[in-house]
């Protein structure tokens, strides 16, 4: 996976000293509202409406930093197209209700 050799190697060639914690920004829950608004509270994978259940619409991190919110490193996925983007986010947890509603409003 190619996502993740890069995090590999980025957090390998930064010192403990340089390493910048890799904690979300306090404004990301603005940014992450705006961002999901900008693409309808759609998907970009599987293109299911969140407007609905909005708490099951997510932002990802593409290069696993949390503080890096460039436009160019946030895509917006269902909590399923989420828990399916890599091996990371696998065990990432999905309410029940939101799965059913995901997989109710998918086009099929």
């Amino acid at each position: 996976n190619k996502w993740l050799d890069r995090v590999i190697f980025y957090r390998r060639s930064l010192s403990d000293k340089t390493t910048k914690a890799n904690n979300y920004t306090s404004d990301f829950p603005e940014i992450s509202r705006q961002v999901r608004e900008s693409v309808n509270w759609s998907c970009s994978e599987c293109k299911v409406d969140m407007l609905k259940m909005k708490k099951g619409l997510h932002v990802h991190h593409i290069n696993g930093l949390k503080y890096d919110n460039s436009k160019n490193n946030l895509k917006v996925l269902c909590a399923l197209c989420h828990q399916n983007i890599d091996e990371f986010h696998k065990s990432m947890f999905v309410p029940k209700e939101v799965e059913r509603f995901i997989n109710k409003n998918r086009s099929q």
